[in-house]
């Protein structure tokens, strides 16, 4: 987390953003599943935030 180069790899975009409230989560890439108990449906979860961005 101190060497910035390190932190961000081979990204093609950097900003620096404070984190000001979590808005919600969604569920994308819905898929169901069979399971020992039946039929389950499974998602991946995304959680939205608001930022304000300090530094691009």
């Amino acid at each position: 987390m101190d060497n910035p180069e390190e932190t961000v790899g081979d990204a093609d975009y950097v900003f620096l953003a404070r984190v000001d409230e979590k808005t919600g989560t969604e569920y994308k890439n819905t898929t169901q599943i069979e399971t020992e108990d039946g039929t389950k449906e499974i998602s991946t979860p995304y959680t939205n935030y608001k930022v304000t961005v300090l530094e691009i």
